[in-house]
């Protein structure tokens, strides 16, 4: 194994070059903090920043970015969802910068603590895109009745293509008549994508496959989700374009009689080969 001093001198010697480097690129730089800033993330690169660190980067109170970086490194740590961690990214799901907000609120998303759904649904509220993108991502995660509403009114009206995909993939979790008749109705989007999640929301949720068409599922007033989900026909593996004929679902509850075979009622007249 290699000495453990050779190695730090090693590193040392290869951050101060590359410092170096840094330097005689910028030439006339005469910016000396983002000079500075350059370094500080070629010496962290280098020497990952502990979890006191991260923390501290999270709360700068002078620079969004080191706030949002430090969000994401702290969300992504071992231990980065202690209960601490996750009441500062409630305080930083409020920040003025978007960013930031975008951050906490996916952060928020990835702890998967029901504790956080309130916080989550008043994001959806935001005037930004990518707050509300997040925010409809964790959605999906993190169940509650207080978000239907926020999901529903989103999937339909919401300005960014992506939030209304992702709150109509978030729905199918809500078995209720308003959410059934939100996915009808966007069966009916604009926008592909949506009516292509819209179709496979509605699948995952009533277990049936009626089509593309809201009047093929009764339409967006008239229909009605049905009380018990059913099971989805099976298909053979290689049919992903359903052209063969449905089976019938599977019940588990009822035993599966074998398929009768036909055994040869007279022995073989033929004799075995060297007889």
């Amino acid at each position: 194994m290699k000495d453990d001093g050779v190695s730090f001198t090693r590193k040392i010697i290869m951050v101060a070059a590359l410092a170096g480097a840094i330097g005689a690129l910028a030439g006339c730089e005469s910016d000396e903090v983002k000079k500075a800033n350059n370094l500080q993330s070629l010496i962290e690169s280098f020497f990952p920043p502990n979890q006191v660190t991260l923390v501290g980067m999270a709360f700068d109170q002078h620079d969004a970015d080191r706030r949002r970086q430090g969000i994401e490194l702290l969300s992504n740590s071992s231990n980065g969802f202690r209960d601490e961690y996750v009441r500062g990214y409630k305080e930083l799901a409020k920040d003025p910068d978007p960013g930031v907000r975008a951050a906490a609120v996916k952060a928020l998303g990835k702890s998967g603590r029901k504790d956080c759904l309130n916080d989550l649904v008043r994001a959806m509220s935001d005037k930004d895109d990518m707050v509300r993108w997040n925010a409809a991502i964790a959605l999906d995660k993190i169940i509650g009745a207080e978000a239907i509403k926020p999901l529903r009114e989103h999937a339909i009206g919401d300005s960014l293509a992506d939030v209304k995909i992702s709150c109509v993939k978030a729905l199918r979790h809500y078995r209720n008549d308003e959410a059934f008749r939100t996915l009808v109705q966007c069966l009916d989007d604009d926008i592909f994508a949506v009516r292509y999640q819209a179709h496979d929301s509605l699948v995952q949720m009533t277990g049936s496959d009626k089509g593309y068409r809201p009047e093929d599922w009764g339409g967006a007033t008239g229909g009605t989700l049905p009380k018990e989900k059913s099971r989805p026909a099976k298909k053979p593996w290689w049919d992903w374009t359903g052209v063969s004929k449905d089976e019938k679902p599977a019940k588990p509850d009822q035993p599966q009689s074998a398929p009768a075979r036909n055994f040869p009622t007279q022995p073989a007249t033929r004799a075995r080969p060297g007889r």
